[in-house]
């Protein structure tokens, strides 16, 4: 009796550590795009209204802003000398999903 107890118990405490590591984690959302010209920006940044924040430098125009939690952002893009820094306002983050900004054209 006492080792069925003991082994009811035991697996009460594994299912309970695994729900709440699996309630922690989250997949989270991606933003993704293209600047052009494509050695006119250095980093990409995506802010949201509740403090969640990313950074991800731009690699051959490209860049991709991973594990995001679900809301809406500012993409902001950092422009080299003589381009512009540009914001995007309003993109939508979905749990495990890409959202894709497409072109961002940089102007000077």
């Amino acid at each position: 009796m006492k080792t069925r107890y003991s082994i009811m118990v035991g697996l009460l405490a594994v299912a309970f550590i695994l729900s709440a590591f699996l309630a922690s984690t989250h997949i989270g959302g991606t933003i993704k795009g293209k600047v052009t010209p494509a050695i006119g920006a250095f980093r990409a940044a995506a802010f949201s209204s509740s403090s969640d924040s990313a950074k991800v430098n731009i690699v051959a125009g490209m860049f991709e802003i991973k594990n995001l939690k679900p809301g809406t952002y500012n993409l902001v893009i950092e422009a080299a000398i003589p381009y512009k820094s540009t914001i995007k306002t309003g993109v939508m983050v979905k749990e495990a999903e890409t959202t894709d900004v497409g072109e961002i054209l940089l102007t000077q």
